[in-house]
């Protein structure tokens, strides 16, 4: 399904609204109770050399990957876009960064429900070592997010939606690109619902967010 710019906003948003959470990593704040995990997970990260100006990324020690800080640096783009942008991306020198991953777990395609399968919502983010989305563990266990249905299916249950976003700055209540194609349609790409923690398949063409992230620890701690 193709969609033109202002027909994809139905799909990509469902009217969550953004809080851009507290400086945690200047005064020491801790999470709200349940949450997430990002207090103890996350670590700033200084990449152009001037420590003064805050992070510009954050080391998530769970996943071993170091997220950038604005999380809608891209603009709109579509999938092609996204790709293209990341690959050139230079932030202080560090390059070499690429969109999130995502894993589908058992048979390839879209297995749609309200809990732990790769398409929907509440779905499974990580089990040992694996990690089979990386933007939903971020939305659901590190930022501790609640989705817009709950697990039994159960529409908009309390606290539903993007509340909690640590200190990352610009997460829009949009839809957010992976770098995986859709098994079965290469014409579609795997996204992530910010608003309310929704995944699923869209058509390429259609225009998200791209938020950059890469593989390991970049970056000067900042205490």
């Amino acid at each position: 399904m193709l969609l033109n710019r202002v027909g994809v906003r139905s799909i990509l948003r469902n009217g969550a609204i953004a809080s851009f959470g507290f400086l945690w990593w200047a005064v020491g704040a801790v999470p709200a109770a349940a949450q997430g995990t990002w207090a103890t997970t996350l670590a700033a990260r200084d990449l152009d050399g001037n420590s003064a100006n805050g992070p510009e990324a954050f080391y998530d020690a769970t996943l071993r990957v170091t997220w950038l800080r604005n999380a809608s640096a891209s603009g709109l783009v579509t999938w092609w876009e996204a790709t293209e942008w990341v690959a050139k991306l230079d932030v202080g020198g560090v390059r070499g960064w690429r969109l999130p991953r995502l894993v589908e777990p058992g048979r390839a395609g879209c297995q749609w429900g309200n809990h732990s399968t790769d398409c929907g919502y509440n779905v499974r983010t990580r089990t040992g070592g694996t990690t089979w989305t990386e933007l939903g563990h971020l939305w659901y266990t590190t930022l501790g997010n609640r989705a817009f249905f709950d697990s039994s299916g159960k529409k908009e249950p309390a606290g539903w939606g993007l509340k909690q976003t640590a200190s990352f700055t610009n997460i829009r209540s949009y839809g957010y690109w992976t770098g995986v194609e859709y098994a079965k349609d290469r014409d579609y790409a795997w996204f992530f619902g910010m608003a309310g923690g929704g995944q699923d398949r869209i058509d390429k063409h259609n225009v998200a967010y791209a938020f950059a992230v890469h593989d390991g620890d970049v970056g000067a701690p900042i205490r």
